[in-house]
């Protein structure tokens, strides 16, 4: 049986290249599909500029916020309150005694932590030097080259305990919130179960006040700070006002020790840098978008000797001003927010 042996006349046409018009529609539907995704991409942008200033940025919103001791509000809106704080039922720590409606417990634990020690000769081997003292976290002693230099975790952990039936003034807070600032106390040593020592700032437990001196202190050994709200403290919350309680609001419901101008200052403080963290993120995701959704008009001009490249490096910095630009009248002249939160309100709060 003949055979073709011919490579310029393949069989049955296997390896003809596709036609023109095949390659062409290809190419096409890759630049309109490029052009959507940019598309997708620009609302995406929009939508974690929305988030971190209505989810991060939240000094702004409590600023404008309306209080209810000003007059009647509508349910549904934002309100602050500020009043002397008061509960039902106290907030429980196994370690400390009192009539508290916050109590948060911040412990550090005596452990060793190792240094690999640079200045070991050569020849010697690996070196490392081991450090006493109190931490927050405790190293994982089995990985230390001494194997003789034990940690222990301690009993206590830290922990935070919210009263049951907190109010504001006459307002109930429907959830547990979110507590900023609260007052650092120093506690008798008989308010606190197994107190040694009490100084300015700690309760030592079981155990002398410095690590690394002989006598109680070990690893293990432990001190504990209390942070705390008490019956009575002037404090402000943020949230959604409805009926007689305050709800969330945006998924939040905030409680700050002092009056509304210290809670906007707070927020503002504390969140500042996430807040910018969103909005690069949401400028750097406006830029690709408005670069993807003109690439498709630069594919047909990149193929002009240096006029194609030339248009390009244009195209680059146009998109990334425009973005920038986007980013900052989003943000600071408020353009498009209300437009953005009507849309996807439900989903952010």
């Amino acid at each position: 049986m003949a055979t073709n042996d011919d490579p310029r006349n393949p069989p049955n046409g296997a390896d003809k290249k596709p036609g023109l018009v095949a390659r062409a529609g290809k190419g096409v539907l890759k630049l309109v599909l490029t052009a959507l995704l940019g598309v997708a991409m620009l609302f995406g942008g929009f939508f974690v500029l929305v988030w971190g200033e209505a989810k991060v940025n939240i000094g702004p919103v409590i600023a404008r916020a309306d209080h209810l001791e000003d007059g009647e509000v509508r349910d549904g809106s934002p309100v602050t309150i500020t009043g002397g704080l008061a509960f039902t039922t106290r907030a429980t720590d196994a370690l400390l005694s009192g009539d508290y409606g916050y109590v948060k417990r911040v412990v550090e634990t005596c452990a060793w932590a190792e240094k690999d020690d640079t200045k070991g000769q050569k020849g010697q081997g690996e070196r490392a030097t081991y450090e006493k003292g109190w931490r927050a976290e405790v190293p994982d002693s089995s990985k230390f080259k001494d194997p003789s230099l034990k940690n222990q975790k301690g009993e206590h952990a830290v922990q935070t305990a919210v009263a049951e039936g907190l109010r504001v003034g006459e307002w109930e807070l429907a959830v547990a919130p979110e507590v900023f600032r609260p007052d650092t106390i120093v506690p008798e040593t008989a308010q606190v179960q197994g107190a040694t020592k009490v100084d300015a700032s700690w309760v030592y437990l079981g155990s002398d006040k410095d690590c690394n001196a002989s006598g109680l202190t070990g690893p293990g050994a432990q001190r504990a700070q209390f942070q705390v709200l008490r019956a009575g403290d002037r404090v402000t919350a943020f949230g959604m006002k409805k009926g007689k309680r305050i709800e969330p609001f945006r998924g939040q419901l905030l409680l700050v020790r002092g009056d509304r101008d210290a809670m906007v200052d707070q927020m503002t403080a504390s969140r500042q840098s996430k807040t910018w963290i969103f909005r690069a993120a949401g400028g750097l995701v406006l830029w690709i978008a408005l670069w993807l959704i003109i690439s498709p008009a630069l594919k047909m001009v990149s193929w002009i000797p240096l006029f194609g490249g030339l248009i390009k490096g244009v195209a680059t910095v146009v998109t990334l001003v425009a973005a920038a630009g986007g980013m900052i009248a989003f943000v600071f002249l408020g353009v498009g927010m209300r437009f953005f939160t009507s849309l996807f309100g439900s989903w952010i709060g």
